[in-house]
């Protein structure tokens, strides 16, 4: 028997399965929104002997109470979801103050930096990349101190298509020239670079707030395309929800 860890995200269900203390069959699925059972036969059918469900979803009450439905039915097993709190193990939700509520922080965020709050005593900036790149700050003390949120790389380029009547990009040049001499290009090294240079910023900031050296981790579907980008060194960090939802919930894995 197997206990499944799930991230439902925006655009992608990511899944890994936990078996004798490690991490194993770590996938990801695209999340279709107009047919979310299609979605959930593809990223679950194959696994079987499953005794828990843990879960991570920012995708919304709907996705929520179909992937209910879904595990009652796959496997008759009720999951059970991960939701921000003010504090876990020390970690202080920035949220969680007179103007804000600790379960506005997505869940993703705030199992990404309980992940990393497990092993790393110092600043640190935890940054995804998928839908929306999302930056979040923890000073040396486990105070999440907040974070920004900007559209994604595919996000911006269908933004730039979308609105630039002769602008049509398929997708994004890797690591394009910083002064592009095509209108692909070009659009390619804006975003890009405009990501990288936030990211870039948000380190200099804390390290600047705290007095202390800071890590800087990536996750997510474009972590190593952003990190090809950097000129801070950034780790690129698999699965960080993922093994959030292990610390979170008291399993025992290598992470």
């Amino acid at each position: 028997m197997a206990i499944l860890l799930v991230d439902i995200g925006n655009s992608r269900v990511k899944h890994a399965t936990l078996r004798q203390g490690e991490l194993q069959q770590i996938e990801a699925h695209a999340l279709d929104k107009v047919n979310v059972q299609q979605s959930f036969d593809t990223s679950f059918s194959a696994l079987n002997a499953i005794s828990q469900v843990y879960v991570s979803n920012v995708a919304g009450d709907v996705v929520a109470n179909m992937f209910i439905t879904d595990c009652k039915a796959r496997w008759n097993i009720v999951p059970e979801f991960a939701k921000s709190l003010p504090e876990f193990n020390g970690l202080v939700n920035a949220y969680d103050n007179l103007n804000s509520n600790a379960e506005q922080l997505g869940v993703d965020r705030w199992l990404a930096m309980i992940a990393v709050n497990d092993r790393i005593a110092q600043p640190y900036c935890v940054i995804h990349c998928g839908t929306a790149i999302v930056i979040d700050a923890v000073d040396g003390e486990s105070r999440h101190l907040g974070g920004l949120i900007l559209p994604g790389l595919t996000t911006m380029r269908l933004a730039i298509n979308a609105n630039a009547e002769t602008i049509e990009i398929n997708e994004l040049t890797a690591a394009p020239a910083f002064f592009a001499q095509t209108t692909h290009n070009a659009v390619s090294a804006g975003i890009q670079y405009s990501v990288a240079a936030l990211i870039e910023k948000a380190c200099v900031q804390l390290q600047q707030h705290t007095g202390e050296q800071v890590i800087c981790m990536l996750s997510g579907g474009d972590a190593q395309f952003i990190k090809d980008n950097l000129t801070q060194f950034c780790s690129v960090e698999p699965a960080l929800v993922l093994k959030g939802l292990v610390t979170y919930f008291g399993l025992t894995a290598c992470v």
